[in-house]
């Protein structure tokens, strides 16, 4: 075999940096993105975006340094704002039980609904669910119902459902309060965890997680789907025009101009206040994903 020639080698080698650079300015836009609808710079979701391997990331010093910063810079940003890390739902009560209670429900900064992997499912300690998972089935088992176990689905699930919670929502507590009763309210808005499971009320387990405190509600998303497509019916949300499944993609679709394009050409009552229509198609993408994957969604 004959040496390779000192131009095809100078070439390759170029053509590797050119890809490098390429992917170097990718992770660049992917930060910012995520910075803009105020995402978390995770590994995991910077790869995506980018459209880079995580292995890239963790490998090439470059690469390595940009997702550190943005980490850093992105602590630092919520210790500033005073974000709490972990909290049991998305809203601070403040008053009596929410809306239910005479209270009014507020979004607490720095959270966020997120699908929940088979392998954290079945993991103890305080990122697993493994206690919550137990807790379920031995209640579920003293109603008669058979156990839930996360469906093969679930483990080969693309990607990863994940939205920032942070626009206000007084406007969607009013659309709630308009067209569903006192107790629909609370099934929607009250949980912790939710699961692809058929129940008839929510069940609250005496034990907690890093992010439910001492107990945990569990709903069910069929319920929960109910709901959100009655309020997407009221303010004749465009739902086939909303995006579905890819991580941030809601967060996006609102804030980058896909839904001022849409507004344009589908006009209704969900263009009059945006963020209620946000927490609508929220929670109605949040029960869908359970339901299309069988795995559970909670707040993190």
């Amino acid at each position: 075999m004959g040496r390779a020639r000192p131009e095809n080698t100078a070439a390759a080698l170029a053509a590797r940096r050119r890809q490098t650079e390429d992917k170097l300015a990718q992770v660049t836009a992917a930060i910012g993105q995520l910075r803009r609808v105020r995402g978390r710079p995770t590994v995991r979701a910077i790869a995506q975006r980018a459209g880079v391997s995580a292995a890239f990331l963790y490998e090439n010093t470059a690469a390595r340094v940009l997702v550190q910063n943005a980490v850093a810079d992105s602590r630092r940003h919520d210790r500033s704002a005073g974000r709490p890390g972990r909290a049991a739902v998305p809203w601070r009560h403040d008053a009596g039980r929410g809306v239910v209670g005479g209270g009014r429900y507020v979004a607490i900064m720095g959270l966020y609904l997120v699908s929940v992997t088979a392998q954290d499912w079945s993991q103890a300690g305080e990122d697993g669910y493994r206690d919550v998972a137990a807790a379920l089935n031995t209640e579920l088992e003293r109603r008669g119902l058979p156990p839930y176990e996360l469906r093969q689905a679930a483990r080969e699930a693309p990607g990863w459902f994940e939205e920032k919670v942070s626009p206000s929502m007084d406007g969607f507590v009013a659309l709630c309060r308009t067209w569903l009763t006192d107790a629909e309210l609370s099934a929607l808005l009250d949980w912790s965890v939710l699961v692809p499971l058929a129940l008839e009320e929510e069940i609250v387990l005496p034990v907690g997680t890093a992010y439910s405190g001492e107990e945990t509600t569990v709903a069910g998303a069929p319920r929960v789907l109910a709901l959100a497509e009655r309020l997407a019916g009221a303010v004749k949300l465009p739902v086939d025009a909303i995006p579905a499944g890819e991580n941030l993609a809601l967060s996006l679709w609102f804030l980058e101009g896909g839904a001022e394009r849409t507004a344009r050409v589908r006009p209704g009552p969900w263009v009059e206040d945006r963020d209620a229509a946000f927490y609508v198609a929220l929670y109605l993408r949040a029960a869908q994903y359970s339901l299309r994957y069988g795995c559970p969604m909670t707040y993190s």
